[in-house]
């Protein structure tokens, strides 16, 4: 059992590093479009949604949780990304806490 939860604490571990790592790196590829192109490309939450395949319907044309929809819209990808890497993080955490193997 002890081969499983290192792998599963490796997986956690993993996933927040390249979640953390993840917002710099839109805000480069943002950076990157403005000096090109003289536009700055606004990417929100919402967009890394439809992004990673989410085709729910309330994402495009909201009927009901309309305030958690403009939040997501207005909340840049750059800093949600970052902020979405403290789930497996502290994941990671709780199971280094709770191992009788430290």
């Amino acid at each position: 059992m002890l081969a499983v939860e290192r792998t599963i604490e490796v997986v956690l571990i993993v996933l927040a590093c390249l979640l953390f790592l993840a917002g710099p790196a839109v805000l480069i590829f943002q950076a990157y479009v403005w000096v090109r192109e003289a536009a700055w490309m606004p990417l929100s939450a919402l967009d890394g949604l439809i992004w990673a395949g989410s085709t729910h319907q309330w994402l495009f044309s909201p009927d009901d949780w309309l305030g958690i929809h403009a939040f997501l819209n207005w909340l840049p990808m750059s800093i949600a990304l970052p902020i979405l890497a403290v789930i497996p993080g502290y994941l990671y955490l709780a199971m280094e806490q709770s191992s009788p193997y430290k």
